[in-house]
């Protein structure tokens, strides 16, 4: 699984919107729909940081390595 579609999966587990997820991490919604969508795959690593803690997963994990 792509960190595209780990994201999605855990955002739509955790009932949260494009907009939740981004005003949480600091980041507008337009840029949790491209890194969904695979638009924007040079996610920077501290956003990657702040998604795994929000979701409470490795970064590993979230990056799709495990």
């Amino acid at each position: 699984m792509t960190f595209a579609e780990r994201l999605k999966q855990l955002r739509k587990e955790n009932g949260m919107t494009l907009e939740e997820v981004g005003n949480i991490i600091g980041v507008g919604r337009a840029n949790i729909y491209k890194y969904e969508h695979g638009i924007i795959t040079n996610v920077p690593p501290d956003k990657v940081h702040q998604l795994a803690d929000l979701f409470g997963v490795t970064r590993p994990y979230m990056m799709g390595w495990t």
